[in-house]
């Protein structure tokens, strides 16, 4: 008699914490973009900076941390901080939130054509494709630094 006690007030216990928590873990866990979705803002974003057939597309997704200070050290180097502010951060999602980083070669133009160069460097929220940076380098960044480096057909 005591251990089916024991058993149903466990199981009443396992059921309730279950019933709490799977909403909330249910809005915690976001699905990442599929690579496809990420190809598809990828080529938006060539195209609305002139360039209609980007090529050799690479993607990587790393913490936002990580992504911005691979983003802007080759992406922006006028802009190269020691730090990313608290801020930047913020906004992208946290320190934490994972990013994808997509590099592209091609012709872009941006700012109304006072800048262009031959490649094109994205940042997009991993979860929602907001395009959170964009940059003409030089070069490519070091998109291993972040992960698995994946190319895009």
């Amino acid at each position: 008699m005591r251990l089916a006690w024991r058993r149903t007030v466990l199981a009443g216990l396992v059921g309730a914490t279950l019933a709490i928590l799977a909403p909330t873990s249910a809005l915690a866990v976001r699905p990442l973009l599929s690579d496809h979705k990420v190809l598809r803002i990828a080529l938006h974003e060539a195209k609305s900076h002139g360039a209609r057939r980007p090529r050799d597309i690479l993607e990587a997704t790393g913490r936002a941390k990580l992504a911005n200070e691979v983003f802007e050290g080759e992406s922006n180097p006028e802009l190269r901080s020691p730090q990313t502010t608290s801020e930047e951060l913020k906004w992208m999602g946290g320190p934490n939130a994972l990013i994808d980083v997509v590099a592209m070669r091609g012709h872009f133009v941006a700012d109304g054509g006072h800048a262009e160069g031959p490649i094109l460097v994205l940042m997009i929220d991993a979860h929602s494709g907001r395009v959170d940076g964009l940059g003409l380098p030089e070069k490519y960044p070091d998109l291993a630094r972040l992960g698995h480096v994946t190319h895009l057909p």
